[in-house]
């Protein structure tokens, strides 16, 4: 099993392909670029399976998931030019 990363998909799919990465923060930001504001993502902190027979596959089952949310684009912190 992995170790625990985030993971954002769109709204209405099963997958989780918009973004992964090791924070929260970090996927937020990845997976809101690629949307527009006021559009509404799901992330998820999940575990997947390393079993030998999804190498190559263009899905891995999560084994564990924990922290479940819907998320809504707002302003991007580096696009919003502060200072």
């Amino acid at each position: 099993m992995t170790p625990w990363t985030w993971w954002a998909g769109d709204l209405d799919d099963d997958v989780y392909g918009l973004a992964e990465g090791k924070s929260r923060e970090e996927v937020i930001r990845d997976a809101s670029r690629q949307l527009k504001l006021g559009e509404q993502f799901r992330i998820v902190e999940a575990r997947a399976s390393e079993n030998r027979k999804h190498e190559g596959s263009d899905m891995v089952p999560f084994l564990r998931t924990r922290n479940h949310e819907v998320v809504t684009v707002g302003p991007i912190a580096s696009e919003v030019g502060h200072g």
